[in-house]
């Protein structure tokens, strides 16, 4: 267990120590198993699955670590908005926020039914199973904006170009000729959205397949700490990117994904916009030598290279 995984387990098992007398049980008697941990800039967070060996429920305890300020707050909001946004529409859901623990910078939420989309198309051999995923992802999404809508608003696009650069100045990316190159293609793309009113809601700010689980009759989103006011075309950006970056082109899946979502914006500047921009902030996060990293990294970098080269075409969003 490398050092942090054993600072953020540990950190995640004082806060359950201290979760749990408030929700009368026993932290002795619940097993608890870390499902995901990762570093950030200045400490990391961890999910941990608190699985109920005491008769009770399970719970899933989220918690960030070294934070400049308090995320349980926000956490809270987002949590009761994006529930409220989806009372009345069946068939789609998010975790009930259980407590918050603001000394620890954690909260306990209920656990939901599902497989994650991402998990749930590498085990698949089948590319029905693309279009099943992908409609109920564009059926949540849909639900969530409607449940969430904002007036539409003016974008522009110049602090999301000058965050680019900065970064690009301060740690290279690999293969900087290419991301130079999508860079220019951002520029370009730049014009088209500046100053143009731009469908918006309360969107959820890290929609990855790995963020939808899937069960039978229910969608489940997670992670909804990021949400915030902004053009809808940014959720979907984010999530046709991973789709495509992790499993190629399906066109048959996108008609679906459009079609259950409720309003087909493939044609719509925001959403190349967006794309172009998502694909260059995860060209950033790449590490330097992706194609003899991990296998998982290796993968990624192949997928969002094959994705660049169809940006310049108008089939590829």
């Amino acid at each position: 267990m490398s050092d942090l995984r054993k600072r953020l387990t540990d950190a995640a098992l004082a806060a359950w120590a201290a979760a749990a007398p408030q929700l009368g049980r026993d932290p002795h008697l619940a097993r608890t198993r870390v499902l995901a941990a990762r570093r950030e800039a200045r400490g990391g967070r961890v999910a941990m699955l608190i699985s109920g060996d005491d008769g009770q429920g399970d719970l899933i305890l989220k918690l960030r670590m070294g934070a400049q300020r308090d995320t349980t707050g926000p956490a809270s909001r987002a949590y009761a908005g994006a529930v409220a946004g989806l009372s009345g529409q069946p068939g789609f859901a998010v975790p009930r926020l259980v407590l918050t623990l603001p000394d620890h910078q954690a909260l306990i939420l209920s656990h939901c039914p599902g497989v994650d989309a991402r998990t749930l198309l590498s085990d698949s051999i089948y590319p029905a199973d693309h279009l099943r995923v992908m409609q109920a992802a564009g059926a949540w999404l849909g639900a969530l904006h409607r449940g969430r809508v904002q007036p539409p608003a003016p974008f522009d696009p110049a602090p999301a170009l000058r965050r680019l650069i900065r970064k690009a100045r301060q740690a290279p990316p690999p293969r900087p000729d290419a991301f130079a190159a999508l860079l220019a293609r951002i520029k370009d793309l730049a014009p088209q959205v500046h100053g143009r009113p731009m469908p918006q809601a309360i969107i959820h700010g890290d929609m990855t397949l790995g963020n939808l689980l899937i069960a039978p009759g229910c969608t489940t989103g997670i992670d909804l700490e990021n949400d915030s006011p902004a053009p809808v075309a940014r959720d979907l950006a984010m999530l046709l990117v991973d789709h495509e970056v992790w499993f190629g082109p399906q066109p048959a899946a996108l008609s679906a994904f459009w079609q259950a979502y409720g309003m087909d914006m493939r044609d719509d500047p925001a959403l190349g916009f967006f794309i172009a921009l998502g694909l260059a902030r995860l060209w950033q996060e790449m590490p330097p030598d992706p194609e003899r990293d991990t296998p998982r990294r290796a993968h990624v970098w192949a997928g969002l290279q094959a994705m660049c080269a169809r940006l310049p075409g108008k089939d590829w969003a």
